[in-house]
């Protein structure tokens, strides 16, 4: 799939009204079968850090990426900035612990 018709898997996936053990698995699926999943941390990364940071825990951490592997092995640099950092940047202070 290419990485549009992705992102409109993934959003979705992540509003249905299921349990977090059934989210994860079905994440973790898609993860698996799409190359291009780990090119989305900015999508699914804050989203499911809210919902169960210790559930998805493991699976951020082995997804979070600032690359995106494209069809036919080509490979995306997703930079830091604009609309995604923003995104990331709001996680990121919610995600540090507190001195």
């Amino acid at each position: 799939m290419t990485p549009k018709e992705l992102e409109q898997s993934i959003r979705p996936l992540m509003q249905r009204p299921m349990a977090d053990v059934e989210l994860r698995e079905q994440i973790e699926k898609l993860a698996v079968t799409e190359t291009s999943f780990s090119g989305f941390t900015w999508l699914f990364v804050p989203e499911l850090y809210r919902r169960n940071r210790v559930l998805f825990r493991p699976f951020i951490l082995s997804r979070f990426s600032t690359y995106m592997t494209l069809p036919k092995w080509k490979v995306e640099v997703i930079h830091w900035k604009g609309d995604k950092a923003k995104i990331l940047d709001a996680w990121l202070v919610e995600a540090q612990p507190v001195a």
